[in-house]
């Protein structure tokens, strides 16, 4: 998937804006393939190279925002907080998101 390819540049800390772009429409238009480490993968990558302002950077940003709205009961807990952690140092605010990972928390037996 092209998210594992952003974590690749990520870890090489190689960035083409560009590239970043083209692999950013890929992700959006196979959404629905896309796993939680796709995700968790993707917000780091973009996190760490500052990729969002572009028109296909914030789509992205935005399509997997929705995917992890959809599938969070299905997401570790660790994934979760590396997906949290990417959106709050973006400074990223999605109510309806944190909402659902309070929900999740709250259901936590400890």
């Amino acid at each position: 998937m092209a998210c594992r390819n952003l974590w690749n540049f990520y870890s090489l800390n190689y960035y083409d804006r560009q590239l970043f772009d083209m692999i950013s429409d890929i992700i959006v238009k196979n959404h629905d393939k896309v796993s939680e480490l796709d995700v968790a993968n993707a917000l780091s990558s973009f996190l760490h190279f500052k990729h969002t302002e572009s028109p296909s950077a914030i789509a992205c940003l935005e399509s997997l925002i929705r995917t992890t709205i959809r599938n969070a009961k299905s997401y570790k807990l660790q994934t979760l907080a590396v997906i949290s952690n990417a959106l709050a140092d973006m400074e990223i605010q999605n109510v309806t998101y944190f909402n659902i990972i309070k929900n999740i928390i709250m259901e936590i037996d400890i």
